[in-house]
């Protein structure tokens, strides 16, 4: 009952967002500020604190996450310092909010919908992402109340309902995008975790058992091939357990489901092993080869909706680029595999841009640098550079500015011209240098605000708080 409690929730939280959004950008209001009050061991702010001293920090809230834009109304909700329980701190959440972001989780202002309107409530959805700039940690010994700046975080793992369903009328095909999803969204979680997410799958979906289990043997084996849980032999078993039920699925013919996508790429995750975990670069080209044929079946089949061609091309691209670290030798074949990884990159671009989706355009950018750094590797200078400029370009015009970004772009452009060894290139390479000194000192005038050579001093001090 609860589940389905939170999905109308999230359904009329999701409505809420969409106006919450419209009426911000309407007005031209795009910064919002919220608070929330409470509790916190002092052990969790404590690690919290000394992690943020010199780091930037991600945190996903793994519950509904109520606000209020009322400073004092958050306040409230936290017990005077003399009430407090032993080994608890009061903490105080300062929340930034951009409506430019679109990437996000739900949230809105509840205010009318509240039992307690004059709470001012925004409501964030579970699952909603911020960051904690390096720093913004402080305890205020006026108010004795710890202070945790959050910005919202856009997440670009989120899945949008359009990524799911295939069709309205088409349940089955449905279900299916929903539960491959954790292939890529459960990759940490251990193997007694995986057998209760996916025998409560088999006990709610019984005719669907064949594929269902192959999902769940194809997470099994990625998760046997992570470095700190390593182990060849039970991720090869479960490689082939899930590769013999997909077997059995195309052999079903139920094309409808389009099975070549899902053995396509276990294929390729299989190839991938061979080549960075086992070293064996000629299991790992065969495997992707396999992975090839695979994903060009699904490319050509009538079931293969408009999302997972946008997969394809991206699944194909990657396969090309690895296919061409294989290579130490053969130059022309190399720069073949590149300019075909380039050509998938280049279709999923425009594939994203026909598809006029505003959760594309950071994709879109990401893959733009990425043919950059493929046409670099196969040493096509003049084709990379101009791909580097379009994304410095547009990374000018992001607001907030990505230093980092811009700095590592800097580099490659430097680097390129410095490889060409071109002597009319030599004014080029001073004059991204010197752009590059420039954005370092806007990424250092950033992070300026908190003196990191302070860092043992200052945690002494924040213990005396705790």
């Amino acid at each position: 009952m609860f589940g389905f409690f939170l999905q109308d929730l999230n359904q009329q939280l999701r409505q809420a967002h969409t106006d919450f959004i419209s009426t911000r950008l309407h007005t031209n209001d795009l910064i919002v500020k919220t608070y929330r009050g409470q509790t916190m061991s002092r052990t969790e702010i404590e690690l919290l604190y000394e992690d943020n001293i010199i780091t930037d920090q991600r945190i996903v809230i793994n519950s509904l996450f109520s606000t209020s834009y009322d400073r004092l109304v958050a306040l409230h909700f936290l017990p005077e310092p003399e009430q407090l329980e032993e080994q608890l701190e009061r903490v105080l959440f300062e929340l930034k909010i951009d409506a430019h972001q679109q990437q996000t989780h739900s949230f809105s202002d509840v205010s009318q919908l509240s039992a307690i309107p004059d709470e001012s409530e925004i409501l964030f959805m579970t699952g909603t992402h911020f960051y904690i700039d390096a720093g913004s940690i402080k305890y205020d010994e006026s108010e004795k109340v710890w202070i945790v700046k959050l910005k919202l975080a856009e997440d670009f793992h989120m899945k949008q309902d359009k990524d799911f369903i295939y069709s309205l009328n088409d349940d089955k095909k449905t279900l299916k995008n929903c539960i491959a999803i954790l292939l890529d969204n459960i990759r940490h979680a251990l193997p007694e975790e995986l057998d209760k997410i996916f025998d409560g799958l088999l006990h709610m979906y019984p005719q669907n058992a064949k594929w269902i289990s192959a999902l769940k043997f194809h997470c099994l084996a990625k998760y046997y091939q992570y470095p700190d849980r390593m182990s060849y032999t039970e991720a090869l078993r479960n490689y082939n357990k899930a590769l013999s039920l997909w077997s059995e699925c195309i052999n079903d013919h139920n094309d409808r489901l389009n099975h070549a996508v899902d053995i396509g790429k276990l294929y390729k995750d299989l190839a991938w092993f061979y080549q960075y975990n086992m070293n064996d670069n000629q299991l790992a080209d065969s495997h992707y080869n396999l992975s090839i044929e695979l994903n060009q079946l699904a490319h050509a089949s009538a079931a293969t909706s408009a999302n997972e061609h946008i997969d394809l091309l991206h699944r194909l691209s990657d396969i090309y680029e690895n296919k061409m670290k294989l290579i130490t030798s053969e130059l022309n074949r190399k720069q073949d595999y590149g300019l075909l990884a380039i050509n998938f990159k280049q279709e999923e671009i425009q594939a994203r841009k026909n598809r006029n989706d505003f959760s594309d355009y950071d994709q879109i950018i990401i893959s733009a640098g990425q043919i950059a750094r493929l046409y670099k590797a196969i040493n096509k200078y003049d084709e990379a550079l101009f791909w580097y400029e379009k994304v410095l370009e547009i990374e000018l015009r992001e607001e907030p500015i990505c230093y980092y970004s811009i700095d590592e772009i800097y580099k490659e452009i430097i680097q390129i011209y410095t490889d060409r060894q071109n002597p009319d290139d030599y004014q080029l390479v001073k004059k991204y240098k010197l752009m590059m000194h420039e954005n370092l000192l806007k990424m250092n005038h950033v992070s300026s605000e908190f003196d990191y050579s302070d860092k043992d001093e200052k945690t002494e001090i924040i213990r005396g708080h705790l």
